[in-house]
């Protein structure tokens, strides 16, 4: 697990991890936010997934590609935030 704090440069969706991994078993993750923040979930350009209680799973088989995690917040915010694998 890691833990760290993120801080809003612009404001609105910014990126919190990328995941590139191409492979038969691509990890699958969770990634979690303090505070109500919306996450969503990007492969490649595409917006695959979307939540509004702070956490969101991805990697997985569709890590095939591009995963990026971005969570929405107003600038100058920091959140905490949490990684980990994703449960079963």
């Amino acid at each position: 697990m890691a833990t760290f704090a993120y801080t809003f440069k612009r404001g609105g969706w910014e990126t919190l991890d990328t995941l590139w991994f191409v492979g038969a078993n691509p990890p699958a993750r969770r990634i979690c936010v303090s505070g109500n923040h919306r996450l969503r979930l990007l492969v490649a350009v595409f917006v695959v997934k979307e939540s509004s209680d702070g956490c969101i799973n991805y990697g997985g088989l569709s890590a095939a590609v591009v995963n990026r995690v971005q969570a929405s917040g107003r600038r100058g915010e920091t959140i905490q935030v949490t990684q980990d694998v994703a449960p079963a």
